[in-house]
């Protein structure tokens, strides 16, 4: 995975950036064929302040719109899903990163960590450990209301 937005930035550069309020955001994709899909993260994506987080998750979008829904059962619902979290302005992960700046370099393998642990935590609750889905508002195992994610 790359971070995209930040080619030659140096760490006093990123930091200032990020102070400001920029952010890095991942969006999703999803793509089916027949009865497999496959739902993927993009790059990661600097966004400064002042820029929109949408122009971006125009590509994942149209991708999931055109080939995302033809795998039963998982296609449609992992399409609405992707488009709903990048119609919300992706996956802020600035945090994840800025703690991983502070003790390492960001090489590709971090970033996939994060984008992967995040996924994680979409997709399982944080109660019970169950595989949920992004339309509930309870945890169908153990009834603890979920939180929105964005």
């Amino acid at each position: 995975m790359k971070i995209h937005n930040i080619e030659g930035w140096s760490n006093a550069r990123l930091r200032l950036e990020v102070k400001e309020g920029g952010k890095f955001i991942v969006y999703q994709y999803v793509i089916s064929i027949l009865i497999m899909t496959f739902k993927r993260p993009t790059d990661v994506y600097f966004i400064k302040k002042d820029e929109n987080r949408f122009v971006p998750a125009i590509m994942p979008s149209l991708l999931t719109l055109i080939f995302g829904w033809w795998g039963i059962p998982w296609g449609p619902i992992y399409s609405i899903g992707a488009l709903a979290t990048n119609l919300m302005g992706g996956h802020d992960l600035t945090n994840e990163i800025m703690t991983a700046t502070n003790h390492e370099e960001i090489s590709e393998e971090v970033i996939k960590e994060m984008v992967q642990e995040q996924e994680k935590k979409d997709r399982f609750c944080g109660s019970c450990g169950k595989e949920i889905f992004s339309d509930w508002k309870f945890c169908k195992n153990c009834g603890i209301p979920l939180l929105s994610k964005h």
